[in-house]
Order: C-alpha cells, then sequence, then structure tokens
C-alpha cells in the first residue's frame, strides 16, 4: 500500500474494493431524497420568514422599522445559501435567528409566551433540519468527487 492512500482515502479505497461493508452502509446513513427534504426545510423557513419580515416591514405593522428591510434581506441571502446546499449559510440562520431572539426578549425585558417558545422552538427544528441536510448533502458529494 502507498503512502498516498491513507485517512480517508483508505476509507474510499476500501470500501470501493468491497473490503469494508460497513463503511458504506454509514455513508448512506441518510438517503438523497431526505436530504432534499430536509434542505427544502431549512431554506423555505428562512425564506418565508424572510418575507414575512418584508411584508410587515412594507405595512408598518407592529412597529416596525425600515431597518426591518435590512433583516428581511439577511434572511433572504441565507435562503438562497441553505437551496445552494451551503453548510455556512444554513448554519447562520440558526445563529441568526437564535441572536435575534436573545435581543428580542432583553429588549422586551420578559420572558416570551408559550406561543412564542412553540414558534422559537419550531423555528430551531426546521434550521436544524436545514444544517443536518446540507451536511449530509456535502458528505454524500465528497464521495463522487474523491473519486475524480
Amino acid at each position: 500500500m502507498s503512502e498516498y492512500v491513507a485517512g480517508a482515502d483508505y476509507i474510499n479505497w476500501t470500501t470501493a474494493r468491497g473490503s469494508r461493508p460497513e463503511v458504506a452502509a454509514v455513508k448512506r446513513m441518510i438517503g438523497e431524497k431526505t436530504t432534499f427534504w430536509l434542505i427544502a426545510a431549512g431554506w423555505l423557513t428562512a425564506g418565508l420568514s424572510g418575507l414575512l419580515t418584508a411584508f410587515l416591514a412594507y405595512r408598518n405593522a407592529a412597529n416596525l422599522n425600515p431597518a426591518n428591510f435590512i433583516d428581511a434581506a439577511i434572511l433572504l441571502a441565507l435562503a438562497y445559501g441553505i437551496f445552494r446546499k451551503s453548510r455556512i449559510c444554513a448554519t447562520l440562520a440558526l445563529l441568526y435567528y437564535v441572536a435575534s431572539q436573545v435581543l428580542l426578549v432583553r429588549m422586551l425585558h420578559g420572558a416570551m409566551t408559550l406561543g412564542g417558545l412553540l414558534q422559537a422552538a419550531l423555528f430551531t427544528t426546521l434550521c436544524l433540519m436545514g444544517i443536518v441536510g446540507t451536511f449530509a448533502w456535502r458528505r454524500g458529494n465528497q464521495r463522487t468527487t474523491d473519486a475524480i
């Protein structure tokens, strides 16, 4: 065995030879169709949140100010990044949402309502699904690009 066949290349080499079938089973733990739906959950969540924020900022409802258009633009940009299967954008969407919720609670000087907590849990779960989907998609694609 040469020095080049080491680490991840060794796993691909042994999997191709068939000597370690358990490695191939681990790589296919999340299927391509599931990965698609996980990514779709992430970018649709960020995109709909951005569109809703832009609409409410336009209508000037709930005391929203024009700075919310910046918030909407950031969310829409992150949604496009998740659509393009960017792991960084998926992670930043979750971090941006958590930071905005912490800032919102601090500005209101109070605890969140039950509805707010349920909404936060749902959005966080959907963002986490986007993160899992983008990471699974990249891992599955690395298998094909390593062979080239």
